[in-house]
């Protein structure tokens, strides 16, 4: 994955009143399949642990594993995040985007 993910502004849609600031884009086609792999890695991460899906990464749904928690997993999710990361820096209009650990994570809704 190049360093700075090429893109405009043209490909992030404003959504909604201005004042709130809620943005759209598309994930490009090339990073879909990505999507399968990193359920299927959570899944399969869920059936080693003693709890399943139980978690206590967030109070609400306790449902939730931080991918950087399954290292192979988190290295599939590389170029979806950098692709995030760079639509960021375009539209706040900054140099670097830090996550918080726990980002990105996969909530399972059951």
């Amino acid at each position: 994955l190049p360093r700075k993910v090429p893109m405009s502004l043209h490909e992030i849609e404003r959504i909604g009143d201005p004042s709130l600031g809620i943005h759209r884009l598309r994930l490009p086609s090339h990073f879909l399949h990505l999507l399968d792999i990193i359920i299927s890695g959570c899944e399969n991460h869920s059936k080693t642990r003693a709890g399943g899906w139980r978690t206590n990464l967030y109070s609400l749904t306790q449902q939730d594993f931080a991918l950087r928690d399954i290292p192979h997993i988190f290295d599939v999710v590389r170029p979806i995040t950098g692709y995030i990361k760079r639509a960021m820096s375009i539209i706040y209009n900054v140099e670097t985007v830090k996550l918080d650990r726990n980002q990105p994570h996969v909530l399972k809704y059951s």
